[in-house]
């Protein structure tokens, strides 16, 4: 008898929670928007309380559409997908994705291994679509801080993450004009996980967008962060463009983004960052006609530090030489004979 009261009372409970969320549901638009996430709460706390055999206020054969639209209907966007997965164990996010927010898609982007499979992705980035910025932007932010939180490393599936950077990039791309240094940093920094997917064509679309070197330099700082995990021809890609960009700069404006008595290294390591890497180095002492190899030798690879000698007085100055020689000295071997071959090559052009 207790057990049966019991059973009536809570189905009491249930049917009338749902009779109040079907009225919130039809003045869903009329509802203040600071007013709504209270609903949800309300919401919220029942489900939480109602969870048995996994799942609460529903039964293993109900479809998740329906399962959502009964217990969540229109306040479904202010839930975590992890409670989701709480509320129902048996919540499949591909059922639903019309019907999932922005930062619900991110969270199930990973929680559900969506990122490692193309197919999947293809449909999540569909419902991404022609959304609004500030949408993309919630994407982007949920996705980085559950990639920390489950300790994610950068992605792998490079279709993947190509795809994901062109569309996004595409997608925001209205307001790039308007951007400042740091709304620069800030979107490198929500674009990180994508970021060694960016080669020549990218950086060319950004670079369109970018008048000035304070800027230039943001963009150079954060991908120099993602670097190692670029592939060769992305690195290369990059710093071709990158160059271009500082080549266009001196020749119109006299100075290739070298501010005020900016020393050597300052200026490489400011508008090239990691991608000095890729660069010959007559391209240095194209853009700067008193760059210093001598006083960057240690920032130089192999074979730009072979010139390093021909451009200075170190083939006179046995201290300088000497100075130059010491930083290969913490080299691995193929550097040393990469920088022999150089220097062996130039010498031989210049006897010529």
């Amino acid at each position: 008898m207790r057990q049966s009261l019991q059973r009536s009372q809570s189905l009491y409970h249930v049917t009338l929670t749902s009779n109040l969320l079907k009225g919130f549901n039809n003045i869903y638009a009329s509802i203040p928007a600071g007013n709504a996430p209270s609903v949800f709460g309300f919401c919220s706390t029942f489900l939480a309380s109602k969870v048995k055999s996994g799942i609460a206020c529903g039964s293993p054969t109900q479809s998740i559409q329906n399962w959502l639209d009964v217990n969540l209907g229109n306040f479904s966007k202010y839930a975590k997908y992890w409670d989701l997965l709480t509320w129902n164990q048996h919540f499949n996010g591909m059922a639903v994705l019309d019907k999932m927010a922005s930062p619900q898609l991110a969270s199930f982007t990973l929680e559900s291994d969506a990122i490692n499979e193309e197919e999947v992705m293809y449909q999540v980035l569909a419902r991404l679509q022609n959304k609004p910025a500030d949408e993309i932007y919630q994407y982007l932010d949920q996705l980085n801080k559950d990639a920390r939180r489950m300790m994610i490393p950068p992605i792998k599936n490079e279709a993947v993450r190509k795809n994901m950077l062109a569309q996004f990039v595409n997608e925001i791309k209205s307001g790039y004009s308007a951007f400042s240094p740091e709304d620069w940093t800030h979107l490198f920094t929500r674009l990180e996980l994508l970021l060694p997917s960016a080669g020549e064509m990218e950086i060319k679309l950004f670079l369109t967008h970018i008048p000035g070197c304070d800027s230039f330099r943001a963009l150079v700082s954060s991908l120099s962060q993602v670097y190692p995990s670029m592939s060769s021809v992305n690195q290369q890609g990059v710093y071709s463009t990158l160059f271009t960009f500082l080549e266009n700069q001196h020749n119109t404006t006299g100075s290739a983004c070298a501010l005020g008595n900016e020393e050597s290294l300052d200026w490489l390591q400011n508008n090239f960052g990691a991608f000095t890497a890729n660069a010959r180095y007559e391209d240095f002492t194209k853009l700067i006609a008193n760059f210093n190899g001598f006083d960057v030798s240690d920032n130089l690879t192999s074979t730009q530090l072979a010139h390093v000698f021909f451009g200075t007085d170190a083939l006179d100055d046995i201290g300088m030489a000497e100075t130059l020689l010491v930083s290969l000295q913490s080299r691995p071997a193929g550097d040393v004979i990469a920088f022999v071959t150089e220097f062996v090559a130039i010498a031989s052009q210049v006897m010529n």
